[in-house]
């Protein structure tokens, strides 16, 4: 039965970490998977939000669950898993499972000579 006082539980927070709001574009490469046209070719994304575990990516192309994913920018390299894929407005929202992330060490200045 349905109370006025009990919280409804689709609306409760269970996550163990609190997510960062960030608005970040960003190169997406899928790692190959076997029947899956275009895997490994680049397509671009926005990070949504992020924690430690895991990034909300915004992409026009649909990804499949379970797939290895690369996330790169010019700093930033993060490797994670497909854990679901849904189409939202014009383009699909995927939720990453982060496995690594490593920073990418910036080219040094060119010498003055």
């Amino acid at each position: 039965m349905f109370s006025a006082f009990s919280p409804d539980r689709s609306l409760v927070e269970h996550r163990r970490e609190s997510r960062l709001k960030i608005s970040k574009n960003v190169i997406v490469k899928v790692g190959s998977l076997l029947g899956v046209p275009d895997a490994g070719k680049p397509i671009f994304g926005v990070v949504l939000d992020m924690s430690g575990s895991g990034v909300r990516l915004a992409t026009s192309l649909p990804m499949p669950v379970g797939a290895e994913v690369e996330i790169a920018d010019n700093r930033t390299l993060i490797l994670g898993e497909i854990l679901r894929c849904e189409a939202e407005g014009e383009g699909y929202i995927a939720a990453v499972k982060v496995s690594e992330v490593t920073l990418v060490e910036e080219a040094p200045a060119p010498r003055a000579r």
